[in-house]
């Protein structure tokens, strides 16, 4: 096999505090002994900003998309386990408020909504999650966190499956 991998990064920084970067990267494999696969590709980008509001708070956002054309094990969202070749697009938006209330202590509350499209034999699904962190500041420039993060997924057409693993016709899994 072969593989090309490029990636950039920009950052800018404002002496307000905001700040905007931008990340990209792309993979590209071609199997010669995989007539199966024959190549897999990969490319994400994602941007985020970030301003102060006075001097205790901060508002923020990242926006993420991610293609992908590859062999992945998708037993965390199919009923089976199984690898396959996928082939879809994933968009991801999370704004987020941060509060300091000491040189040490912030907490973070972060709202995320996701859209996964497939191009054929995986559901589509919608995701939301909310995270609230609490993050604790140390040293020079260094932070520990810890958080809560519930999500919920909603799948376009997904079948229910009972305990055997059999799918349930006329149901839906939400």
């Amino acid at each position: 096999f072969y593989n090309v991998s490029a990636d950039a990064s920009f950052f800018r920084f404002a002496e307000s505090g905001a700040y905007l970067t931008f990340f990209l990267l792309g993979d590209y494999t071609q199997y010669f002994d995989a007539p199966s696969v024959g190549y897999e590709e990969f490319f994400s980008c994602s941007a985020q900003a970030v301003t102060p509001l006075g001097t205790q708070d901060e508002l923020g956002g990242e926006f993420s998309y991610l293609y992908q054309h590859q062999v992945v094990d998708v037993s965390e969202t199919e009923a089976v386990l199984t690898r396959m070749l996928v082939d879809g697009h994933t968009y991801t938006l999370r704004p987020h408020w941060k509060h300091t209330w000491s040189p040490a202590w912030a907490v973070q509350l972060e709202v995320g909504g996701l859209r996964q499209l497939y191009g054929k034999d995986l559901s589509d699904y919608w995701e939301t999650a909310t995270r609230l962190s609490l993050i604790h500041k140390y040293g020079h420039r260094s932070e520990i966190s810890i958080g809560y993060e519930p999500k919920h997924i909603w799948y376009d057409d997904r079948e229910q499956f009972d305990s055997a693993g059999v799918a349930m016709p006329g149901t839906s899994l939400y």
